[in-house]
């Protein structure tokens, strides 16, 4: 509550402390509280855009501008809107002013690849949490910034996953039945200073494959320390792995409660469960009776006993390592700090007993794994341990392979060797398991094949293969993973997202025959509390800048502007840069580049060449070429964007970063064209907190 001044004094001088402590927070927007998984600090995990204009030197394909308007929301309209899914975006027209690229190269498949442009989904408006003071001015644009519905004050939902729970008919003779989706999102509580995870349950009912009605989603339900949570085949149980006060429990719920719980810590047959997105899983059994996840192995210390044991799925005795602490143990690396050898593990909800499976060759780590078909054995995904361990989480180009595992302990590769597996995904009837292939060592992430299985003849074919260029706003290839319910129910179409060009588009594989429009229909309504401008670019390099083993490649760039500028003053700039590098800024929501916007900024974030999103000969291109071909494409997207966009200020450009992005925005705080007015105005936002950890802080003024 608000203090008087005649009680100012009553309050401790450590509380007064905190207090000004949390203002100057919400004044400069401390990274750590955005509301967002897309952070400056994260570097590779990053979304990039890129945008570069024409200086007479090279050419610029640019898009038109669009813009929300908060004054229009969609949302006033009542029934869901439905939008037909095409691979043209209706809501940007482009239009082109340059020559044309090289060559692309279409590859042949037996399938076809329908894309869905992802909409852009609106951003709820939420109450503010607290009340502050804010400065007069903006320490950066020196506008004097709003005080209702400020980011800073407000906690925006990000999205995780989704995913149908549910199918029941309940009118069989009209073909109407009643779909149950469930949504997870995340959200920051930006008075406890904690990311928050919470659920949402939506009730669609359908006639034929029209959704008639979509039903009030109610009270969403916060999922506190969950670690994993899966459904089983039913749909009747859910299963929650869960870490409290120290201990880790397996929970089943059903419809009325909790159905079983299991203290994992307390049963003391592995070490802590992997929630990770490399190794992690969890999945039901077809019988819905055991859980399969992995966790870290188990290691006892030393003593006077020869050997120790554990019991596996067959009945066997599975040898624990003692543990010496004099020995350095190596990890999997950043993001994977304490995990080194991953188990295989299997809870039996109606033993109330955990097994670890045996017969993992002992140089891999298994991990991502699902039940074969009837529950006989599971498949899994073996990363291999040598040379070494460290860097997994950012390097998807580390050999891997492909694993059937039996209940007698006997392990088979299926697929090819000296590769790099990810995403392995059992079809609902069990005959096919499709699979994301690489290469191994090259550009540390990169285009990937899409390999398909088959269970019956155990063989191994070329479902998608690597994209070397495409076409203009056609599919890209697969850079991302597999989503965890890929598969359609009659297990004819694979769904999954990933980046195309400056975009994220969504797309299902089917047969040539089989191939049919289809339709995005939106179930939750949101507020547009804040309009922007953005416009994505696609650039053409310069003839003195281009690569000439892999020539005519173009990169991107998005540019965002405040919807309403303050009039006769011109808007400060941020170039925002992706770590990586090979990953990719896209058209969806950053809570950074948002903020900014809404502080006053106009920030440009750049898809330089190397980023995922634009083939593989783009990729390659970067490699021999670091600080040299990223840093001309920054360079080259912010003179073009001055040069075209008359109302931003060249004597206001400041550049944030992190990773590989802090590495350029060093190259770039000392490049020999830059002008001095750009420091001069780099080090007060510096100063103010306001680009985070992940922003290079000590650059030399006239170097």
């Amino acid at each position: 509550m608000p203090v008087s001044e005649g009680h100012e004094s009553l309050i401790s001088e450590d509380a007064q402390k905190i207090r000004r402590r949390k203002a100057n927070f919400e004044q400069h927007l401390c990274p750590k509280r955005a509301a967002s998984e897309y952070t400056v600090s994260q570097g590779p995990s990053d979304s990039e855009m890129a945008d570069q204009d024409s200086t007479g030197e090279g050419d610029i394909m640019e898009e038109q501008v669009r813009t929300d308007d908060p004054s229009k929301s969609p949302v006033d309209e009542g029934d869901p809107s439905v939008v037909d899914l095409s691979v043209v975006d209706h809501n940007v027209t482009e239009t082109t002013v340059s020559n044309s690229a090289a060559d692309p190269h279409p590859i042949e498949a037996d399938v076809t690849i329908q894309t869905l442009e992802e909409s852009t989904g609106a951003f709820k408006k939420k109450a503010p949490r607290s009340s502050f003071k804010p400065r007069e001015t903006c320490l950066f644009s020196g506008q004097k910034p709003k005080t209702a519905e400020t980011p800073f004050a407000t906690t925006t939902e990000v999205p995780i996953s989704a995913s149908v729970v549910a199918d029941e008919p309940v009118d069989t003779a009209n073909e109407k039945r009643c779909v149950t989706v469930l949504t997870r999102w995340s959200q920051c509580d930006l008075e406890r200073g904690v990311k928050l995870r919470f659920s949402q349950r939506w009730t669609l009912l359908c006639k034929h494959d029209t959704v008639e009605h979509v039903l009030p989603s109610g009270t969403s339900s916060h999922t506190e320390k969950e670690l994993l949570s899966c459904h089983s085949p039913s749909g009747t149980l859910q299963a929650v792995i869960r870490e409290e006060a120290g201990h880790q429990y397996v929970e089943v719920w059903g419809q009325n409660g909790l159905e079983k719980s299991l203290d994992l810590t307390a049963l003391n047959k592995h070490g802590k469960v992997y929630e990770d997105a490399q190794f992690a899983c969890l999945a039901w059994s077809p019988c819905e009776k055991k859980l399969l996840y992995v966790a870290e192995k188990k290691r006892v210390e030393p003593s006077a006993h020869s050997s120790v044991a554990s019991a596996n799925e067959d009945g066997g005795l599975v040898l624990l390592e003692e543990q010496d602490k004099n020995i350095y143990v190596e990890d999997w690396g950043e993001g994977l700090v304490g995990k080194s050898c991953p188990v295989l593990c299997v809870a039996d909800l109606n033993k109330g007993a955990v097994i670890v499976y045996a017969g993992v060759p002992p140089h891999i780590s298994p991990g991502q794994a699902l039940w074969a078909p009837n529950g006989r054995g599971v498949v899994f995904v073996g990363q291999w341990n040598e040379p070494f361990r460290l860097g997994l989480k950012f390097c998807s180009n580390r050999r891997s392979a492909l694993y059937y595992l039996d209940m007698k302990g006997n392990c088979e590769c299926l697929s090819a060797e000296g590769v790099s597996v990810s995403s392995p995904r059992m079809s609902p009837d069990s005959c096919w398991i499709i699979y994301l292939q690489g290469q191994v060592f090259g550009p540390h992430h990169q285009c990937l094949k899409m390999m398909l299985y088959d269970m019956k003849n155990r063989s191994t074919s070329v479902l998608v293969d690597v994209v070397r260029r495409a076409e203009k706003g056609q599919f890209a290839g697969i850079y991302e993973s597999l989503p965890s319910q890929c598969w359609s129910a009659d297990s004819e179409r694979i769904f999954f997202s990933s980046a195309c060009e400056n975009n994220k588009k969504v797309g299902f594989l089917s047969s040539m025959d089989q191939a049919e429009d289809m339709q995005l229909c939106s179930v939750g309504g949101a507020d547009v509390y804040e309009g922007f401008d953005w416009q994505p670019m696609l650039i053409t390099p310069p003839s003195q800048e281009e690569n000439h083993q892999f020539s005519g490649l173009n990169f991107g760039a998005i540019l965002l502007k405040p919807y309403n500028p303050p009039e006769r003053r011109k808007t400060p700039l941020v170039v925002n840069i992706h770590g990586g590098p090979h990953a990719h800024f896209a058209a969806d929501w950053n809570a950074t580049a948002a903020s900014l916007t809404k502080l006053g900024y106009a920030v440009l974030m750049v898809n330089y060449r190397g980023s995922t999103g634009f083939g593989q000969d783009g990729i390659e291109s970067l490699l021999g070429n670091v600080g040299s071909q990223d840093v001309k494409d920054v360079h080259r997207a912010v003179l073009c964007t001055l040069q075209n966009e008359t109302t931003l200020d060249p004597d206001k450009v400041a550049v944030m970063g992190g990773s590989h992005g802090g590495f350029l925005a060093c190259h770039l705080a000392s490049w020999k064209e830059t002008p001095s007015s750009f420091m001069e105005v780099l080090q007060p936002v510096l100063s103010s907190g306001l680009l985070g950890s992940g922003v290079c802080q000590t650059f030399p003024r006239n170097s």
